[in-house]
């Protein structure tokens, strides 16, 4: 299963105010829809951050492969 990957945050903000223009003119149902997608703005800076940290304490991997070369060859 792959993973699932959130859209921008300009494309949620801009779907917020399209739903929520939506609910004064048609429905008022989209007032629920317009906030659900402001509410998966903290869910995507929230991957992007754990991103960011795993990516930043992540070993290089020619290092470790050199070091382990050395070790081996002593």
């Amino acid at each position: 299963m792959q993973p699932v990957t959130l859209p921008n945050p300009i494309r949620i903000l801009c779907s917020s105010l399209a739903s929520w223009w939506l609910a004064h003119s048609m429905n008022p149902g989209f007032f629920a829809v317009a906030t659900m997608l402001l509410l998966m703005i903290p869910l995507w800076a929230t991957e992007l951050l754990l991103s960011l940290a795993q990516t930043a304490h992540t070993p290089n991997k020619k290092a470790t492969d050199k070091d382990s070369v050395k070790e081996n060859t002593a």
